[in-house]
C-alpha cells in the first residue's frame, strides 16, 4: 500500500513531468514557425486543391 505522502510526491513528479514536456513541444512548435517551414502552408494549399477539384468534379454534367 501505498502512502498518501509518496501518492502526492508521485503526482507532483508526473505533472512536473507533463509540463516540461509541454513546454519543450510549445518551444519547438514557436522555433518551426519562426523558421517558416512552410509545412502549414503547404498543408493548406493541399486541402484548398482537394476541395476545389471535389466541386469541380460535382459540377462536372
Amino acid at each position: 500500500m501505498v502512502s498518501f505522502k509518496l501518492r502526492g510526491e508521485n503526482e507532483r513528479r508526473r505533472l512536473s513531468q507533463e509540463e516540461k514536456h509541454v513546454a519543450n513541444t510549445a518551444s519547438e512548435y514557436r522555433r518551426r514557425v519562426a523558421e517558416g517551414d512552410g509545412s502549414g502552408q503547404h498543408r493548406s494549399r493541399t486541402i484548398l486543391n482537394r476541395v476545389q477539384n471535389f466541386i469541380r468534379e460535382s459540377n462536372k454534367p
